[in-house]
C-alpha cells in the first residue's frame, strides 16, 4: 500500500514538473496536431485511470499514446509506473530503458529500473544500473 503511494506521488510530482504534453520528443519532426492533440487525450485518459487505480486501463491508454508518439517522456515515464504497477515489470523496463535512451542523466528513471530489475530478481541488471547512477553522482554538472 505504501509503494503505491509513493509511486502516485511521484506521477503526480511528475504530472506538474515533468513534460506534460505528448509531443513527440523529437524536436526535429513535430506530430501533425490531430495526431499531437489524440495522443494528448489518450496520455490524459492514462492518467485519470491512473489515479484510480485502474493500472492496466492506463497502460492500454499510454500504449496507444505511444503507438502516435513513441518518444514522449511523459507517456514513457507514465507507462512505465502503469505497467510496473501492474505487475509487467518487464514492460516496465523496456518503457524506462527507451526513456532512459532519450536522457541518460535522468537519474529518476534509472531508479525506477533498478526497482524493476530487483522485482524481476535481476540482481546484475539491479546492480548495473545502480552502479551507473553512482557514476553519475560523481560527474560534476557541467559534463551531463
Amino acid at each position: 500500500m505504501l509503494a503505491n503511494a509513493v509511486l502516485s506521488a511521484l506521477l503526480l510530482a511528475f504530472l506538474f514538473f515533468g513534460p506534460l504534453s505528448a509531443a513527440s520528443g523529437d524536436e526535429e519532426k513535430p506530430l501533425p496536431p490531430e495526431a499531437a492533440k489524440k495522443a494528448d487525450r489518450l496520455f490524459e485518459e492514462g492518467n485519470a485511470h491512473f489515479v484510480k487505480g485502474e493500472h492496466e486501463k492506463a497502460l492500454a491508454r499510454y500504449e496507444e499514446a505511444l503507438a502516435i508518439s513513441p518518444k514522449a517522456p511523459g507517456i514513457l515515464y507514465n507507462a512505465g509506473l502503469a505497467a510496473y504497477l501492474a505487475g509487467k515489470y518487464e514492460r516496465a523496463t523496456e518503457l524506462w530503458g527507451r526513456l532512459k535512451e532519450i536522457d541518460p542523466a535522468d537519474w529518476q528513471v534509472r531508479a525506477k529500473l533498478v526497482q524493476a530489475w530487483q522485482a524481476l530478481g535481476k540482481l546484475e541488471k539491479r546492480d548495473a544500473e545502480r552502479a551507473e547512477i553512482y557514476e553519475l553522482r560523481k560527474k560534476p554538472e557541467s559534463e551531463e
